[in-house]
């Protein structure tokens, strides 16, 4: 058979826990959730679409939802292209839900292509169903479900921990900082804003803790002086233990401006952020980190859960027990530095199975099979494989 691309089993593997692969094909990044099977990982590769940073949140008015996305895969198209804005959904219908789809749409028509935000509304129904998409042309953002009658969310959660500087308690506080900037918020009036700084710290502390869910998203609007960021760390802390979720913006991150002002609107979410513990659940402080940062003003800071976002987005892998993290293209691997959050490139892969037996390759690919076509197959050394379920 034609694909007989195998790491041999006898000598790697990966640990035998929930991982998550990285992989980089066509010089594009893909990470997906995986598991192990006999030494190898199942996951269901990323193919023709995907959204790799944003999704939807809910703009807390009606039927109102904003989107924002800035890299995104179309028919197999990559594009680093910022789309942002706000779409509003017809009201639920009078007997049956519906599932709406907001989705990032190219006009491949016009020159250069031109993207925008798009509603695809599903029929209502007993059984509902989502709409199907032109997959030549759009990419889902996330779904809604418009439930009966309604006018307005009644299923996401919010958690605002900044707004109007009446929620979650500020703790620390940047040198010159303020939390009641009043010009031009991004929404209400107030945000916070603070100067320029080689490294600062602000944070803010909730009355009591809230459970981490990877399902969910940190929603932020930032808005900053025309200076190339540098990096921006977001920490979720129990203050109790000390154990705590870390995100780190870096420069690629803060491209373009969003449509508000000069706002730019974030949506991470937590299945992005990477733990120092495997025993840390629950978290009461958010601290933002600013490392060689131009004025920046930060607003809209909540968590947002029940918003189904789109299923390609950016997985980092769960940083629990095992170090390393497999990403392969020709002749080079990328390994997560779990110290730095950050990907460090390499030309081999440190690999450990549970029992102890560990291993380093040289990796120039990874390509994908079935159970039965890798039970049939002759291993390479050379290759890590997927086992797809």
């Amino acid at each position: 058979m034609a694909d007989q691309n195998l790491l041999d089993r006898e000598s790697t593997g990966v640990s035998n826990s929930t991982d998550q692969v990285h992989i980089v094909r066509n010089n594009q990044d893909f990470r997906m959730d995986v598991g192990l099977i006999q030494g190898a990982a199942a996951a269901e590769l990323i193919t023709g679409n995907a959204v790799l940073n944003g999704g939807i949140s809910y703009s807390g008015t009606g039927l109102i939802y904003d989107g924002t996305c800035s890299k995104f895969i179309i028919d197999s198209s990559v594009y680093n292209v910022l789309v942002t804005g706000a779409k509003t959904l017809s009201d639920g219908d009078s007997s049956f839900d519906r599932f709406d789809i907001i989705v990032v749409e190219v006009d491949l028509d016009a020159r250069p292509e031109t993207f925008s935000l798009e509603v695809v509304e599903g029929t209502p129904s007993a059984n509902p169903l989502f709409p199907s998409l032109d997959l030549t042309r759009q990419v889902q953002l996330g779904v809604v479900e418009v439930k009966q009658n309604a006018t307005t969310d009644t299923t996401t959660t919010v958690n605002k921990i900044y707004d109007e500087n009446i929620e979650w308690s500020n703790t620390e506080l940047t040198d010159g900082g303020n939390l009641n900037e009043n010009t031009d918020p991004y929404i209400g009036s107030k945000n916070f804003k603070t100067p320029a700084t080689d490294k600062d710290v602000v944070s803010w502390t909730d009355s009591g803790l809230t459970t981490f869910n990877k399902e969910n998203s940190l929603i932020l609007a930032l808005r900053f002086s025309p200076t190339a960021l540098s990096k921006i760390s977001i920490k979720l802390i129990n203050t109790s233990s000390s154990k705590y979720w870390l995100k780190t913006l870096k420069e690629g991150d803060f491209s373009g401006n969003g449509s508000r002002g000069g706002w730019l609107l974030f949506n991470i979410g937590l299945f992005d952020f990477q733990p120092n513990s495997s025993t840390t659940t629950q978290y009461d402080r958010i601290e933002f980190t600013f490392l060689d940062t131009p004025e920046l003003e930060l607003d809209r800071i909540e968590l947002q859960g029940n918003l189904q976002q789109s299923p390609g987005g950016i997985r980092q892998r769960d940083l629990i027990d095992t170090p390393n993290s497999y990403v392969g293209k020709a002749g080079q691997v990328q390994i997560m530095n779990v110290d730095e959050n950050e990907w460090e490139f390499t030309n081999t892969v440190n690999t450990e199975l549970e029992s102890g037996m560990s291993g380093e390759d040289l990796v120039f690919n990874i390509l994908s099979l079935t159970q039965a076509e890798y039970d049939a197959g002759t291993p390479i050394a050379t290759t890590f494989y997927i086992i797809t379920n």
